[in-house]
């Protein structure tokens, strides 16, 4: 059992509802941790890399990637790519996936959202050309 996973383990929380024993819960719970730090750490490897991201953000699995630009055209190079994603305003991307989430997923979603960010999906507006004016310079 890696390290992540066993720190995560413990048998003081409340007790699993239904049919699941207290160990498969806990262990339910770690899997969804693990994978929400993957998910984060990959995410930030991506903000470092595309000047298009402002910030990344998350509670756990649900994850909020802010862009400069709008988020539409990542949501749609996206779904383009078969990626079920959606956004959250007019420049975050929301992403909820699932609790089982593998980290294979996780590694194909890391490298299809950086293809989609390579395509200047994102980026802020180029600035209007500057017209002048009585007034000087005018954006």
């Amino acid at each position: 059992m890696n390290r992540a996973l066993s720190s995560a383990i413990s048998w003081r929380h409340q007790r699993p509802k239904g049919g699941a024993s207290r160990l498969e819960w806990r262990l339910g719970q770690a899997m969804a941790l693990v994978s929400a730090r993957a998910l984060r750490r990959g995410l930030n490897v991506l903000a470092r890399k595309h000047h298009a991201v402002v910030q990344v953000r998350s509670l756990g699995l649900i994850v909020g990637v802010e862009f400069k630009g709008a988020a539409a055209p990542v949501v749609k190079g996206l779904r383009d790519q078969g990626v079920l994603a959606t956004k959250a305003g007019d420049n975050v991307l929301r992403l909820l996936p699932p609790l089982v989430i593998k980290q294979k997923d996780i590694r194909q979603f890391l490298e299809v959202l950086d293809a989609v960010l390579s395509t200047g999906a994102g980026a802020a507006a180029p600035d209007a050309t500057p017209v002048k004016g009585a007034g000087g310079a005018v954006a």
